[in-house]
């Protein structure tokens, strides 16, 4: 899923499918509703019956954004299509993971809720039920302060952005950033909630630069998040993190990476480590180029690999696996960007264009 211009009504939410071996199946447009607002879908998960769900963000006439949650099938069929928030800022879903046929929670970020104002993003933690009317079960959203001296003390408040969301048993973990840390001026965030949407801890990591995770995953015992960390081994690297469900203590701390700015921007356990893909600076070429690298249990480098030596920038958002590698993103060809997907048979040996 992600976002196509010059579909129904400019900016618009795009849906494809393809088949293991690469041939495209679907590939449609969709939008909330047929009005020149602009939609976006970040994120997408399996859901009951051979459908699809996704979430992501749609702009109003009123406001910055709200959250949007799209049901689908293969063929592209809309079965359910809402919109979560209604607040007066910004509110955007990036990630969203099943629990049940029915049962979703989705992360992201809410600009209304803050008390600091626009400015100041709260996380967002949505639980979505399809068989409830409306489908939002609850919305949890978290800020921080802190109190400044004089009389009387004012407060000041904090971000906090989800970004990833990953589920273990009863447990939710949800990746992201906030300036509510003691690092830098972003800190990368893990934190855990009950089903019920109760924070039970969070921990924050990184240097002193400003640093985020973009998605989270779980395996075992442990939770992994991978992002972008400003000062890593070369500046700005692609950034790895394990830590241990039950406190999120660091387990390892990895950046990855070229001399440019490189970022992973999603992760997929692969027998005892991961898969993450990003992106990395290419400096013979002066562009980016489409990232992937398989760990070991560690954080160590098992595979590394750029996959193309193409002209264009290229960038892979989105990993998944059973049994194939499948990862997705975009290419920019000096006038448009267009989506650009792949499939691997096994971490870096690619099979179709």
């Amino acid at each position: 899923v992600g976002q196509t211009y010059g579909g129904k009504t400019g900016y618009d939410g795009y849906l494809v499918v393809r088949d293991k071996g690469g041939n495209l199946t679907l590939n449609k447009s969709v939008t909330y509703a047929a009005d020149n607002q602009t939609d976006q879908l970040l994120a997408v998960t399996t859901a009951a019956s051979g459908r699809y769900l996704a979430v992501g963000s749609r702009s109003t006439a009123n406001d910055g954004a709200e959250g949007w949650v799209a049901e689908f099938n293969a063929s592209g069929a809309i079965y359910k299509n809402f919109l979560v928030g209604g607040g007066t800022g910004t509110e955007m879903l990036q990630d969203v993971v099943k629990y049940n046929d029915s049962t979703y929670y989705a992360a992201g970020v809410n600009y209304s809720a803050n008390p600091g104002g626009q400015g100041y993003g709260s996380g967002w933690l949505v639980k979505i039920d399809l068989t409830k009317s409306p489908y939002v079960a609850f919305q949890k959203t978290k800020i921080g302060f802190y109190f400044k001296g004089g009389f009387p003390p004012k407060p000041i408040y904090d971000t906090y952005n989800f970004m990833g969301i990953a589920l273990s048993g009863g447990t939710i973990f949800v990746s992201g950033y906030t300036t509510d840390g003691s690092f830098g001026s972003n800190d990368g965030l893990i934190a855990r909630y009950d089903l019920s949407g109760n924070l039970q801890t969070q921990k924050t990591y990184g240097s002193s630069g400003s640093d985020l995770f973009r998605r989270v995953a779980v395996y075992g015992s442990y939770v992994w998040a991978a992002g972008t960390v400003v000062n890593g081994i070369n500046g700005n690297d692609g950034w790895l993190v394990k830590a241990n469900q039950s406190n999120l203590t660091q387990l390892y701390y990895k950046a990855h990476g070229s001399t440019g700015y490189d970022e992973f921007r999603d992760i997929v356990p692969y027998g005892s480590g991961l898969v993450a893909v990003g992106r990395t600076y290419d400096a013979k070429s002066s562009r980016y180029r489409p990232w992937m690298v398989r760990t070991d249990s560690l954080g160590n480098l098992s595979a590394n690999y750029t996959l193309d030596t193409n002209a264009q920038n290229r960038f892979l958002y989105g990993v998944a696996y059973n049994g194939y590698i499948a990862m997705c993103g975009e290419t920019f060809t000096g006038s448009n960007y267009d989506a650009y997907s792949l499939v691997s048979t096994y971490a870096g040996k690619t099979t179709c264009p």
